[in-house]
């Protein structure tokens, strides 16, 4: 059997699926993120998609998608095709045109979609869609899974290599993250990790216009920089892009880690991921963090509200030891779920 694995280029989701992409019995589809220029912003709309030939359609995707498994067909191949949310980007265009095309160009091929993003910011009036199409529908969230009938799965990651950065000296907390309506959590944390003395690193990109005028609400007295903001012996980034290798390097020298969810989630983010491959401790308000099996008070500091967490001594926690975690996170666990429950 065969696997093609189709998820999103140019992502930090993408760096998640190191291990996908790495193995060669599967075939690793990026995202194609040109789409919408020249002739294929015709080719790939659904009107097009739907009155297209069948014959015509499979020159022009095999052309330009670039897919292998799209050049040498053997049509009593049997192919399980997995896709994740970050193909959600195709629902406005020819998503669902696309995914009848490949059950006709495989009639022995299976189908999984994985969300690793809550539903609710992945276009959730297509869920029904995305249920009727496939074979199962997977999900990081045990809310989503419960709320909308999917089987949970869980959080996928796959340890990278770091690169180092000559110019990065090791520091106590460090965030990144964009605004998604976090903007009062996140500045209350920063300005408390600060004021306790701690050397603190925060990215924050994406600012809700509403909160782009408000950091001196927060931090009044401050040092504006070009891109970042100075507070004590902490920086603030706004609104830089913050690739991921930096990203890792920033992990690899910070001894905390900050995550924020949604209120809508019921499921980690990286950071739990991160913190947890690359042996570091973390401050979470993930009130489904105290279920999972690499959970561990020593290493993860859960707060149910900022109030709460402003009671608690943080430098205390991270003074503490780690305690030793051996978890795998590889999406080819996800896989291996996925042929046993549709085989």
């Amino acid at each position: 059997m065969k696997v093609v694995f189709l998820a999103a280029s140019g992502s930090i989701v993408r760096w998640a699926y190191t291990d996908v992409i790495n193995d060669p019995g599967i075939e690793y589809c990026d995202y194609p993120y040109d789409f919408k220029q020249g002739l294929k912003k015709y080719i790939f709309t659904r009107r097009v998609a739907e009155l297209t030939p069948f014959f015509l359609k499979r020159y022009w995707y095999a052309k330009y998608l670039g897919y292998d498994f799209l050049k040498n067909v053997d049509r009593n191949e049997e192919v399980l095709f997995v896709f994740t949310c970050q193909y959600n980007m195709f629902f406005d265009t020819f998503f669902q045109s696309f995914i009848r095309f490949l059950k006709k160009l495989y009639p022995k091929s299976k189908y999984a979609f994985y969300y690793n993003d809550i539903i609710e910011t992945c276009y959730p009036e297509c869920i029904e869609m995305i249920k009727q199409e496939f074979d199962i529908v997977l999900t990081f969230d045990k809310g989503d899974a419960k709320k909308y009938g999917l089987e949970y799965y869980g959080e996928v990651y796959s340890k990278n290599k770091i690169e180092q950065y000559d110019d990065i000296e090791p520091f106590d907390v460090f965030f990144v993250g964009s605004d998604r309506k976090r903007f009062d959590i996140i500045m209350k944390l920063f300005k408390l990790l600060s004021d306790e003395g701690l050397k603190v690193i925060f990215y924050l990109f994406d600012t809700l216009p509403e909160n782009k005028n408000r950091f001196s609400e927060y931090l009044p007295d401050v040092v504006f920089e070009k891109d970042r903001i100075i507070y004590k012996d902490s920086a603030l980034f706004v609104d830089v892009y913050c690739p991921y290798p930096l990203t890792l390097a920033l992990i690899d020298k910070c001894k905390c880690m900050v995550e924020i969810t949604l209120a809508a989630q019921d499921a980690a983010t990286l950071r739990l991921l991160e913190a947890t491959v690359y042996g570091k401790k973390l401050i979470t308000n993930c009130r489904a963090v105290v279920e999972k099996p690499y959970y561990h008070e020593q290493n993860i500091f859960f707060f149910n509200s900022i109030e709460e967490y402003s009671s608690i001594n943080v430098k205390e926690f991270m003074e503490k030891p780690m305690k030793s975690v051996n978890y795998n996170f590889s999406p080819l666990h996800l896989i291996d779920r996925i042929i046993a429950l549709i085989y």
